[in-house]
This record gives structure tokens, C-alpha cells and sequence, in this order.
């Protein structure tokens, strides 16, 4: 019977799963279509301001008391609200200028390679690969990183804007974006254990970046020539609904089924991306670039495999944030 009651959960747990990783490679595709006509720290700051409001809005209306435990840790949270800023406008940079297939499976990769570097040097909150079989997926994860961000700044993927500078300067925001985002990960689990639930968390640590990208939509750092006032709120729609939905997809996948499905179901989410600049027609097709993410694919469910075996800790996978 009980077999029975799990099959569905584990179901739904699994469509969680895929419409997270479908979302997310649409968002990746999506924005680095609209960021070539709409200034992105406008839109960022837009989109994010949105959901900072509600988030903060239903915290007040439903447990003020969180604001007591931000200010208590308030250095924690300047921390990962510094980070979080780093990240999505360094993201959003690189979207401009390589592939997005390139730049997702790049940051998804830089994260969990940034971990366990971090559990070399003592972190707390980073755990190290466990066994022979993730350090083999991870060390592919590295090659294709690698070998990804060096077709890009060679000019062998499927787009790239600004020569060989847009190249270098997409792998360098890229690389911001990986590190910041761990970084944001490490505190987020720390103000987690301080008491600060997620709603409270996402509403507080956006508001550095909210307030970043609008000072530099005033300054015009990112300005693109007039559109339409519809079609920025067309962007502004959709991109709110490719935040924030992936997002809740996936905590709600995290209790039905095992960390290993989560990590294989992000391995697709390359695949995704790639398929997806092909509909779109924007982006040139790449053999580089399909080789980078099969390497990159393998060594994900490599390590994500190695990392579900009994006894093994939470793998280091990532499946985007």
C-alpha cells in the first residue's frame, strides 16, 4: 500500500521536476533574446522589485516576527544581499554576450565546482564529493566549464557578441555570477538556521539588487533605443512568471522524489536550452558547443548518481538558482 501512495508522489515530484528544468532553460533563452532590445538592469529591477514587494507584503501581513530575526542578522544578510546583486546583473551581463546555452551550463557548473572547493578550505556549509564516482563527474563538470568558456571567448559558439573583448568579458560575468551565487547559497543556509524563512529571506535579499540595477537604469549603463511601452510589459509579465515559478517548482519537488532525479533532471536542462535557441532561430547551431554540454551532461549524472548512493551526503549538483 505504501508503494502504492508513494508512486504517485514520486510522479509528481518528477513532473516537478521537469517543468522546473523547462522553465529555467526558457528564462535562459527568453531573457537573452529581450536583453538585446530592453535595458536588463531596468527589467531587473523591475521584475525583482515586483517580487520583493509581495514576498515583504506577506511577510508583514503573516509573520512580522521575521523582521526581528533580520535584524539581529543583519551582517549576514548585507552579505547575501551583495552576493545576490553580483549575481543576476553579472548573469544577465553574460546573457548579452555568449550563447545562453553556453552561459547556463557554465553558472550550473561553476557552482558546484565552487563548493567543493570550499569544502577543501573548511567551509561549514560546502560538503566535499563523495567518492570516486563524483570526483570523476565534477572533474568532467571542469572540463566542460573550460572547454565552454574558452570556444566562447575563441568565437566557436553559436553566438557572441562583441568580438573577442564580448568573449572574454561574458566568461569573467560568468564567473562572477558562479562564485556570487555560492557565496548567496553558504549564507542563505546560514540565516535558514538563524530562523528566517524563505519568504522573508527572498524579499530581504533582493533589495540590494533591486536598488543597484535602478540606480543603473537611471544612468543609462545598459540603454538600448525606445520600444514600445507594451512590450516591456509583456518582458516584465513574463520574466516575473520565469522567476519566480521555477523557483517554487522546484521546492516543491525537493520532499517527493530523491536528490539523484533532481540532479539528472538538471542535467537535461543544457539539452533544453540548445533545443530552444534552435526554435527561436536567434542563435547559430554550434557542433563546439553540443560537445561542451554532452561532456558537461555525462558529469553531472556521473555525480549526481555517485552522490544519491546510500549513505552518501545532499550531492553538490546544480540544477540553477
Amino acid at each position: 500500500m505504501s508503494s502504492l501512495a508513494a508512486s504517485p508522489r514520486r510522479s509528481l515530484g518528477l513532473l516537478y521536476c521537469l517543468a522546473f528544468v523547462s522553465l529555467e532553460a526558457v528564462q535562459a533563452v527568453y531573457f537573452g533574446g529581450v536583453f538585446q532590445r530592453i535595458d536588463s538592469f531596468l527589467l531587473g529591477s523591475a521584475i525583482f522589485g515586483l517580487a520583493c514587494a509581495c514576498s515583504l507584503l506577506w511577510t508583514v501581513c503573516r509573520d512580522r516576527g521575521q523582521f526581528a530575526f533580520a535584524r539581529r542578522e543583519w551582517r549576514n544578510l548585507v552579505k547575501v544581499g551583495i552576493g545576490t546583486a553580483v549575481s543576476w546583473m553579472a548573469y544577465f551581463l553574460a546573457l548579452q554576450l555568449v550563447e545562453p546555452a553556453v552561459a547556463y551550463t557554465v553558472f550550473s557548473g561553476l557552482v558546484p565546482l565552487t563548493i567543493l572547493a570550499a569544502a577543501r578550505f573548511g567551509v561549514p556549509e560546502a560538503s566535499p564529493a563523495a567518492g570516486r564516482g563524483s570526483r570523476l563527474g565534477h572533474l568532467l563538470i571542469a572540463a566542460s566549464v573550460v572547454y565552454l568558456c574558452l570556444a566562447s571567448i575563441a568565437g566557436l559558439t553559436g553566438f557572441e557578441s562583441g568580438g573577442l573583448l564580448g568573449g572574454i568579458g561574458g566568461v569573467i560575468a560568468l564567473l562572477a555570477t558562479g562564485l556570487s551565487s555560492t557565496w548567496v547559497i553558504f549564507y542563505c543556509r546560514r540565516l535558514d538556521g538563524a530562523g528566517l524563512t524563505a519568504t522573508a529571506l527572498f524579499g530581504l535579499r533582493y533589495l540590494p539588487y533591486v536598488v543597484l540595477a535602478a540606480v543603473a537604469a537611471a544612468m543609462g549603463i545598459d540603454a538600448k533605443p525606445p520600444v514600445p511601452v507594451w512590450h516591456v510589459s509583456q518582458a516584465l509579465v513574463i520574466g516575473l512568471a520565469l522567476v519566480a515559478t521555477p523557483s517554487y517548482l522546484v521546492q516543491r519537488a525537493i520532499p517527493l522524489v530523491s536528490p539523484l532525479l533532481i540532479g539528472l533532471a538538471g542535467a537535461l536542462g543544457p539539452f533544453l536550452v540548445f533545443g530552444l535557441q534552435a526554435i527561436e532561430g536567434r542563435i547559430a547551431y554550434s557542433s563546439w558547443t553540443l560537445v561542451g554540454l554532452v561532456v558537461y551532461c555525462l558529469g553531472t549524472a556521473l555525480a549526481a548518481t555517485s552522490e544519491a548512493l546510500p549513505g552518501k551526503p545532499v550531492p553538490g549538483v546544480s540544477t540553477g538558482i
